[in-house]
Order: structure tokens, then C-alpha cells, then sequence
């Protein structure tokens, strides 16, 4: 196997795991958004051209790292690429005389290593691609021919050769591919069935409209996108849409050229589609003319949101747009043809960030030049492009590589890096195989506990374990000890895997009553491991166990140091021996959590106010970087805490620092200090928190709920505030304050809702910024049962009313008929990308279930359809649920990364 060497420059440590290889020097690198569409272009003419000016700017991207093949030279090495995470494939189609060959790299956290080579004597077209997704790539052979490998067992393997009517270019995503041929207009869908195979979904032949449709493709879920690029000069060219309705692939929607004139034939020479946008290339060779422009999704079909071009420098005749690649508001776009001041084609690689109708160049230019000593003229930087997460790939087919052979070929590949852009919520993934993982908890099964795990794969889970404190090492179970009651997740030793946490608030310890614990398990390679697990209580941390400290009720896992290890907070919200509970922080490192450094928050902190008994210390954790330091604070709430005389609750906030947590720093909220509304006896703010970037990032915001809250003579309505971040920390105006009265906000508020009883965080609708998963239990409409809500973060206003939604067991398209006991919402829980999940504790009688709710890769909050899941679901022996087992109790879900 071969290694590309690496050239480090300021790069960071890239790990194999998003959770882990986002973490550079506490900084957040992730680029996500959404357009938002304020121009319409429909099938059947194209608005006024309307350039959007690119500002100039000094805050670059950092593009430190370039990765260069070291064995001898090949012919074209880079005249495709594609890459997806920790994989890349590049394709050099003269290896050695009219031999191609595909080679697929790997990283291993330090290097990219070579895996697998494909080699075959025939040719390939200077236009086709090679694509790579959710371990499966595909590449065109001939004109009638896809070979599709898949990873098995380590190692890649032939799934399928499919075999089009004609075929010059393919695409590859998830369960769909589509092939294109220029010649013929001929384009077709494929999709791979039950039975593991790919068949022919739908077949499109000179019906789409424009000449040379096929030339250029690109799928993502549902939609795929068509250009064509040899349009007439008469007619200039189109692209074309094709989307998957009821089942059935359509031609839906056609995007003209925005620029109808001789000069321009070649829009749609380059297509790109990622969930709710569609890049299209225009590289016209007329002096200064070459775009690139980005389309995205609205009611009415695709409506033009930019047009992109190099704002540091004029592009001339330089192809720019011959290539391009979308991920969320990350566009890429090449000029292979760009000259050097000698005048040859170095060629250039431009990265573009957009965020509403402003799109700004990152970079001024991608060269060869960052890491060649010897720059090679007629290079054609650019010629294939790819984006994954953090990652550009660029190929350069033409260069030399100073070994004195001509077109010997080269690859790039670079980490993207923006301080300033929030990142997606990280979900758990115990195995690390780069997928959202889910474990919920069943504290009452068999009066001792139970916790099931379910993998990810994409949008789909699968339930693979479940177990019991007498898995553990510390097993048997205790009767009572609510094993499962909390959840919490993160990676305490900074290896490839997430670690859980799992609460058992009413287990006996040194002969006291419900003192309680908490266990950690370790990830790995198989996912969560049973062996080896650690049983933390207060007597094994150096303190003593009380009875009804009730300590693991709330779990918590943040990095409030910055060292790059995962920490945690643990509630003893019942602890008596200091007065209204206390916290436990414990702080991670390569070996794990341990006691070195740990702290005790209680009464005795500075800035908490004084507690009584019962007040709470605890009920609720959240975590995140509240005022943008690069260092995880916490949250904390004593929800039935006395303010002003009543006990109506309180939150306050602790701040990171390089030394941990730092109580100088604690902050107070109560509903006096916000005075959206006034604290009163029984309202339980702070019952439920949540951390997300809901308004202006990157600090990170903090929504509180307030499900006591009495609204319009409606007892225990419920209510919540949305307290917004800053570099000062959250700040108290200005503060949202929601409830089911409020206008716009899905429901109508009813007695005993508990409105925000529960709280998560997860970016559901796809834009850059994260949404509020809202658990109202006791909701009665749409029917009985209760209900989860969803409201949208927005970037100049926080959370917002607009396009929030109230789903039931009805509307979430489950099966089961919802009783008044179920209390779905009773937990929430949010996974990477879409998935929400709503606990149902009382579903059967007690036996409990939860419920997955997908939503579609638009940004309208609309429930793509539920899947209930019980103990059933689960192997043996724990598939048979019980009376008062409550699964759903708790979940894990998304978290925002430092």
C-alpha cells in the first residue's frame, strides 16, 4: 500500500471521527446553511441577471493541508476525484499506456494511506466522474458500463456492474444513482432494491428538453440535477430537475440559462445538488463572462439565490466553473484554465461561503503553488473538485510534479477551516463509523432498568443492544435502582469513540438508600462495550454517599477546559448534606474520567443563591460555549429554588476556563431578571434546558423551560425562554418568551400541557442553525397523549414561530392509537441531520415506547414519517417489555461541540 505524504503547515490533528477531527484548538470549523430564497426563477424564463457583489475580505479560510501522492508518476492522476469523510478515490485514466486506474485513500488520522486499486485497459471520458458515498463508489468503465464497489469486511469489493443504454458520467447517493450520456439526451435513475441489488428506476431519452442532457449529473436523496453543456448557440442551454414524487421519478422543473445569448452554450457543463440547493457551472471561454450560480429550493420550484465569481482577481477565459461541489453553504467551484503571469494554466480552486443572498469568497485563491516549491505551468488545478464535512479534494491531471514526465498528475486535498461558522450538532457514535447512534433508557424494566442502544446508518437506526446493570461489572442489578433514568455521552479519552453514560439515581450505596451512581461504558470499534464498564458513586470519588442523594438524576458532558478530553457534570439534585443538591464535575483524559481536579458545585458556590432542601441543585444540565471562548460552560437549574419569596426557579451558569469551571463567574436567571414574566410559586423554571446556536453565532444560546407556568388562567401550560449568547456570556435582553398562546406557535395552551417539559437541541430543518425540540406531554390536541413540538432557530432572530410544528402520534404517522397516559414527549432527543426523537413512557400500559420522526432535507419543519419502537424491537432477553418499565424516559441526542 501506498502513503500520500502530508504537509501539515498550522493543520490541526485530523481525526477520524467528525466529534474529534472538528476539534482544533477549541475552534469550530463546521460550514452548514441554508439559502434563503428572495428571487424566483421558474420553467419558463429567467429574472433579470443580478451578480451578487462578494465582499472582500482578509478573513480567509485557513487551507493548511495538502496531500501529494509519493510513488511514481501516472498519467492524469486527478482527472477525476471524489471524497466522503475519511475516503477519497482519484482517477488517473493513463496509468500506463491506455490503462485506467482508480485508487481509493484512507485516513488513518495522520495519513492517507492507499486501500484499493481498480485498473482496466479502455478510456475515460475527460468529463466523466468518479463517485463516493456511505461506503459504496461508482465509476463509468465504458459507454455502457458502471462497475458500483462496496466496502465489505475491510476491504472493497464488486457489488454490482449495471449496464445503461448509453453512459458517460454518474452519480452516487445513498440508495440512488443516476447515469448520463450527452449522446442521446439519455439519462436514468437506478436504485437499489430489498434484495441488495440495483435496478432501473425510471429512464429519460431525449425527453428533457435541452441538448446534451446527460453531459453533467448529480443526485442527493430525492432530487437529482441534469446539465448539459453543449447547448446550441442559438439556444444557449438548460439544466434539469428530476425528483422522486409518490414513488415515481419526474422531470419537475427546468432551470434556464440566466443568460440567453450566443456566448453562452455551456451552462450546465457542471452540476452539483446537496439537500435544498444546486450549484450549475457556466464556464463560457469569453473573456470575463465564466459563473457559477446557486439555486435553491422554494414553493414554486428553484429560485436563482447567487451568482458567483472570483472577486480577488479577473478569471478571463479561465473555465471557471468547469467544475463544482456543494455541502450545505460550502460551494466550490474550479477554473482549470486560469493562466499564470506566463501565461500557461496553472489553473485555481475558489471556495465560496453563502449565508441568505450573501455570498462571500474564502479564499482568493487555491493554487498548487500553496504547497508545490515548484510550481507546474499548464497544471489544470481545478479540473475535478469534490467537498466532504471539512474536506476539499482538487485535482490537477496536467501537472508534472518535477519528475520530468508530462501530465503525470496530482491531487490536493485541504481542510476548510471558519472559526466564525456554527457547526452542526454533533450526535453520538459509539462505533465510529461516522453515524448517529441512539440509546434510551427504561428505568422501571423489571424494577431494575434496562438501556437499549440502536445504530445509525444515514437516516436509519437500527436496534442492536440492550442490557442491564447485570451486564455490568459491578452486576447483579439492584431492584429500584432506575438504571437508565439519565443518559449522557461523550469521548473522555479522545479516542475514536463516544463513551456513555448511564444515570442509576436509586441504587444503594455503603448501606444508603437511592444515594445513586452513574456508569460508564466505553466505545469501540463494535459500539458500546459491556466490559470493563466503571461504577462512579460518591463513596469511589472521594466523598460520602448519602441516602436520597438520588446522585446521576442529570448527566451532563462538556470540555470546560479545552484540553481537547470531554468532561463531565452529575447531579445529586436530592443531596441533603448540602443544602438543596450539588453537582459533581469530573474532567477527562487520555485514560478517561477521573478524579484528578474534580469539583463540587453547592450552596457553598460563589454566586448561587442560598438553597433550602428540595430546591433541586441539578434537576437540569446543559452544556455549551455560551460566550464564544472556545470553552464549554454549564448550565445548570434548581427548578423548585426560591426567588423573591416563591419557589419558582432559578438557572444558573458557571464559565469554562483553562483551568475547568470557574465559579467567579456564575450567572443568575430567574423570571424577575428576565422579566418576560414574573416568577411565581410552582412555575418550575429550569425543569428543562437546552444549548444550541439558535441566533447569532458561533456563541451558543440556552432555551429554558418553564412547564408550571400558568397561562391565561390554564394551569401548568407551560411556557419557555429563549436566552440568547454572546462574548459577555447570555445576555438578558433580548429574551423570547414562547408559550401556546403565543401567536404563531403551533397548539393552543391547555391545562397540563407542560409546554417545554422537556428539551433538546438538533438542526432538524437543515439550515446553519439549530432547532428546538419542544416535549409537551400532557398535549391533548391534536388528540390525547401528548405531543412534540419543533421551533426554527433563525439567524437575525433567534428562535422563531414561523414554520414551527406540533406532531402528535397521529400526524407522526405511527400506527399505535395514543392514550391519555402515553406522554409522548416526556423526553426529547435530537440526532444528527433530521432525526428527532420523542419518548412515549407510558405507551402499553407502562411498558413504554419512543418514536423517530425524519424530516425532509428541505427547510420546512414537515414530518417525513415516525417509527414507533418498543422493547420488541430489541434482542433477547430483553425484548419483552413491562408493566411501569417507562422506555422513552431517556434519550441521548445532539450536543453542541466545542
Amino acid at each position: 500500500m501506498r502513503k500520500l505524504k502530508i504537509d501539515t503547515g498550522t493543520l490541526c490533528s485530523m481525526r477520524r471521527t467528525e466529534a474529534t477531527r472538528e476539534r482544533c484548538d477549541g475552534k469550530t470549523h463546521k460550514l452548514l446553511g441554508i439559502v434563503l430564497v428572495t428571487s424566483i426563477l421558474g420553467a419558463c424564463g429567467a429574472p433579470p441577471d443580478t451578480d451578487v457583489q462578494l465582499a472582500t475580505t482578509s478573513d480567509e479560510l485557513t487551507l493548511p493541508s495538502s496531500v501529494t501522492l509519493a510513488d511514481p508518476p501516472e498519467g492524469r492522476f486527478g482527472q477525476s476525484v471524489a471524497i466522503d469523510g475519511d475516503v477519497a478515490v482519484v482517477v488517473a485514466p493513463q496509468d500506463s499506456g491506455d490503462t485506467v486506474v482508480a485508487r481509493v485513500y484512507e485516513h488513518d488520522g495522520t495519513d492517507w494511506t492507499e486501500t484499493f486499486d481498480h485498473s482496466w485497459e479502455g478510456t475515460f471520458l475527460p468529463h466523466s466522474r468518479v463517485t463516493i458515498d456511505d461506503g459504496r463508489f461508482a465509476i463509468v468503465r465504458s459507454y455502457s458500463e458502471v462497475e458500483i464497489f462496496v466496502r465489505s469486511a475491510g476491504t472493497w469489493v464488486l457489488e454490482q456492474e449495471i449496464n445503461p443504454f448509453l453512459v458517460e458520467t454518474v452519480a452516487l447517493h445513498g440508495n440512488r444513482i443516476v447515469t448520463g450520456a450527452s449522446i442521446g439526451d439519455t439519462v436514468e435513475i437506478w436504485e437499489l432494491n430489498t434484495a441488495g441489488r440495483w435496478r432501473r428506476a425510471r429512464s429519460f431519452f431525449g425527453t428533457l428538453g435541452n441538448d446534451g442532457a446527460g453531459f453533467a449529473v448529480d443526485i442527493h436523496g430525492d432530487t437529482a440535477v441534469v446539465g448539459s453543456g453543449m447547448g446550441s448557440p442559438s439556444g444557449g442551454s438548460e439544466a434539469s430537475v428530476l425528483e422522486r414524487v409518490n414513488g415515481a421519478w419526474a422531470h419537475t422543473h427546468t432551470i434556464v440559462n440566466p443568460r440567453w445569448d450566443s456566448q453562452n452554450f455551456r451552462f450546465g457543463a457542471s452540476v452539483a445538488v446537496d439537500q435544498h440547493r444546486i450549484v450549475i457551472g457556466d464556464p463560457r471561454q469569453v473573456l470575463n463572462q465564466s459563473r457559477a450560480y446557486v439555486y435553491s429550493r422554494i414553493a414554486a420550484g428553484w429560485g436563482r439565490d447567487a451568482t458567483l465569481t472570483p472577486q480577488y482577481e479577473t478569471v478571463g477565459a479561465a473555465d471557471f466553473g468547469a467544475s463544482v461541489d456543494v455541502q450545505d453553504d460550502l460551494v466550490v467551484v474550479g477554473a482549470p484554465s486560469f493562466r499564470s503571469p506566463t501565461n500557461t494554466p496553472q489553473g485555481r480552486a475558489y471556495v465560496f461561503q453563502g449565508d441568505a443572498r450573501t455570498w462571500t469568497e474564502k479564499s482568493a485563491e487555491v493554487t498548487t503553488q500553496l504547497h508545490d516549491v515548484a510550481p507546474s505551468d499548464a497544471a489544470l488545478f481545478g479540473t475535478s473538485i469534490a467537498v466532504s464535512g471539512d474536506r476539499v479534494i482538487v485535482g490537477a491531471p496536467g501537472h508534472d510534479r518535477g519528475l520530468g514526465t508530462p501530465d503525470a498528475g496530482r491531487t490536493s486535498i485541504y481542510d476548510v477551516n471558519d472559526s466564525r461558522a456554527p457547526r452542526e450538532p454533533l450526535g453520538v457514535d459509539f462505533d465510529g463509523d461516522g453515524y448517529a447512534d441512539l440509546a434510551v433508557g427504561s428505568p422501571g424494566a423489571s424494577g431494575k432498568g434496562i438501556v437499549d442502544v440502536s445504530y445509525g446508518n444515514g437516516h436509519k437506526l437500527t436496534p442492536k443492544l440492550a442490557f442491564s446493570q447485570d451486564e455490568t461489572s459491578e452486576g447483579p442489578s439492584q431492584s429500584g435502582s432506575l438504571f437508565g433514568a439519565s443518559l449522557a455521552w461523550g469521548n473522555f479519552n479522545d479516542d475514536q469513540y463516544d463513551d456513555l453514560v448511564v444515570g442509576v439515581p436509586g441504587t444503594d450505596v455503603d448501606g444508603a438508600t437511592a444515594a445513586g451512581g452513574y456508569h460508564v461504558f466505553m466505545g469501540g470499534t463494535t459500539g458500546v462495550s459491556l466490559t470493563g464498564d466503571v461504577l462512579f458513586t460518591r463513596a469511589t470519588t472521594g466523598g460520602a454517599a448519602g441516602a436520597n442523594d438520588r446522585l446521576g438524576g442529570a448527566i451532563a458532558s462538556g470540555d470546560f477546559d479545552a484540553d481537547g478530553y470531554d468532561d463531565l457534570a452529575v447531579s445529586a439534585s436530592g443531596d441533603t448534606a448540602h443544602a438543596g443538591g450539588s453537582i459533581d464535575i469530573l474532567y477527562g483524559s487520555a485514560t478517561g474520567l477521573g478524579t484528578a481536579g474534580q469539583q463540587l458545585i453547592d450552596a457553598s458556590t460563589a454566586g448561587l443563591p442560598a438553597m433550602d432542601a428540595g430546591d433541586g441543585l441539578g434537576f437540569a444540565l446543559a452544556v455549551g460555549d455560551f460566550n464564544c471562548d472556545s470553552f464549554d460552560d454549564l448550565a445548570m437549574s434548581a427548578p423548585f429554588g426560591d426567588v423573591s419569596g416563591v419557589s419558582g426557579g432559578w438557572v444558573a451558569v458557571i464559565y469554562g476556563s483553562g483551568s475547568g469551571l470557574d465559579p467567579s463567574t456564575t450567572q443568575l436567571f430567574n423570571q424577575d431578571i428576565l422579566t418576560a414574566d414574573s416568577a411565581e410559586a410552582g412555575d418550575e423554571f429550569g425543569y428543562s434546558l437546552a444549548a444550541g446556536i439558535f441566533y447569532a453565532a458561533p456563541c451558543v444560546d440556552l432555551a429554558i423551560g418553564v412547564p408550571g407556568e400558568d397561562i391565561n388562567g390554564k394551569v401548568d401550560a407551560g411556557a419557555l425562554h429563549a436566552v440568547y449568547g454572546s462574548p459577555s456570556g447570555l445576555q438578558e435582553t433580548p429574551v423570547h418568551f414562547f408559550h401556546q398562546d403565543t401567536p404563531g406557535v403551533a397548539g393552543v395552551s391547555g391545562a397540563s400541557d407542560r409546554y417545554a417539559h422537556s428539551l433538546a437541541m438538533s438542526r432538524v430543518n437543515h439550515n446553519r442553525f439549530d432547532d428546538l425540540i419542544i416535549g409537551v406531554p400532557g398535549e391533548t390536541l391534536p388528540s390525547a397523549g401528548g405531543a412534540v413540538a419543533l421551533m426554527q432557530g433563525w439567524a437575525s432572530k433567534g428562535l422563531v414561530v414561523s414554520q414551527n410544528k406540533l406532531v402528535s402520534q397521529i400526524n407522526a404517522g405511527t400506527t399505535s392509537t395514543p392514550a391519555s397516559t402515553d406522554r409522548f414527549g416526556e423526553a426529547v432527543g435530537g440526532l444528527h441531520r433530521g432525526l428527532v426523537v420523542g419518548g412515549v413512557p407510558g405507551f402499553g400500559s407502562g411498558q413504554g415506547a419512543f418514536i423517530t420522526l425524519e424530516y425532509p432535507t428541505t427547510d420546512q419543519l414537515v414530518v417525513k414519517q415516525g417509527l414507533q419502537l418498543n422493547q420488541a424491537a430489541f434482542p433477547a432477553p430483553y425484548n419483552a417489555g413491562t408493566s411501569d418499565a417507562a422506555l422513552g424516559l431517556a434519550i441521548t441526542g445532539a450536543r453542541r461541540p466545542n
